[in-house]
């Protein structure tokens, strides 16, 4: 049998296609978000902010982000109740693929930054690398 959400939430901002990491493979993104009480993990190259509205309460949580930490991932692990939305700079085994891979020279550095708002007008958490 197959948990049941008591929540209902739904995403904005996502593109339409995304990449399937249980299968590394190319999908539509709606059929992700169809599956989400089943389980997904999935990534998305979005062209700004991802918000995650609970229809229930009308909160909302919104992600910003900036290049070259603007991809987003989405992932449900039933039978948690839960949706994780994060930011990430390159697609799963990047390290070996070299896409979106970032590389800092010794003594370097690169600025990481996004930022997590309720509704959208009040910033949560704002973090830096």
């Amino acid at each position: 049998m197959l948990p049941t959400f008591s929540w209902k939430v739904r995403l904005e901002g996502l593109p339409n296609s995304c990449l399937n990491h249980l299968q590394m493979a190319e999908a539509e993104t709606a059929i992700q978000l169809a599956a989400l009480t089943e389980g997904v993990d999935f990534l998305t190259r979005p062209a700004g902010p991802v918000t995650l509205v609970d229809e229930a309460s009308g909160r909302s949580l919104q992600l910003q982000h900036e290049n070259p930490m603007d991809l987003t991932v989405v992932w449900t692990d039933p039978p948690r109740q839960m949706l994780c939305l994060e930011p990430w700079t390159g697609p799963r085994e990047a390290l070996i693929s070299g896409d979106r891979k970032l590389e800092i020279e010794a003594g370097g550095n690169q600025r990481l930054r996004c930022s997590f708002s309720i509704n959208p007008e009040k910033t949560v958490r704002e973090v830096s690398c």
